[in-house]
């Protein structure tokens, strides 16, 4: 009897949150700072790599929550330096994702008008295309190879996945200001030997619109 009225009360909570929210279509574009967590040998040290992000979200907002599944185009990859026989190579690595995150938003003040809010969430990550590594011998000459995804030794494990969190501000209604962490968790090297990993990470700066 008391499991039965537990359950009668969580799903009384859910109706009252889904018939009384606000739900909200809107588009977000931004900049994604890409970079990779590699173990292995004569990995150097990896940098930063500029790209971009923009996609869609659907947002549901009761209150101070808001519940925020997206859908986005995503660049990550990392580049790094390596010196190898008296050379120094330039490596550049480009990987685009479609990537589906669902956040969790906590919103302090007024949420009509200037305030602030947290959020945190999982996401998968799809590899499109083919990733490419552009690489450049002390500045010099330079080749592209590209990498499907896939599950054999020389392909990108696909899917990727792991959590997003951040924090950002809502300047209106309509308009707000986010930076996240992505943290990939998934270690997309198919090879089997544990001390070869790379992970995908970066920091996602985005400005997104309410219509």
């Amino acid at each position: 009897m008391k499991k039965l009225i537990t359950k009668f009360f969580v799903a009384a909570g859910f109706v009252a949150l889904f018939t009384t929210a606000n739900a909200q279509i809107g588009v977000r574009i931004g900049a994604n700072l890409a970079n990779a967590s590699i173990g292995g040998d004569d990995t150097g040290e990896t940098k930063m790599r500029p790209g971009f992000s923009a996609g869609l979200f659907y947002q549901i907002q009761s209150g101070s929550l808001t519940i925020q599944p997206e859908i986005n185009f995503a660049q990550q990859g990392t580049k790094f330096n390596v010196d190898f026989l008296g050379s120094k190579l330039e490596s550049t690595f480009t990987m685009n994702y479609i990537q589906v995150p669902i956040l969790v938003k906590y919103g302090f003040g007024d949420m009509e008008k200037l305030n602030f809010f947290v959020e945190a969430g999982p996401y998968l990550g799809l590899g499109i295309g083919k990733a490419k590594a552009e690489t450049c011998i002390d500045g010099g000459d330079c080749e592209t190879e590209e990498t499907e995804y896939g599950s054999s030794d020389e392909q990108i494990k696909n899917p990727d996945f792991g959590a997003q969190f951040g924090a950002g501000v809502n300047i209106n209604k309509n308009i707000s200001v986010d930076v996240r962490y992505v943290l990939g968790l998934a270690n997309l090297v198919n090879d089997g030997d544990e001390e070869n990993s790379w992970k995908n990470n970066a920091i996602n700066i985005g400005v997104g619109y309410k219509f």
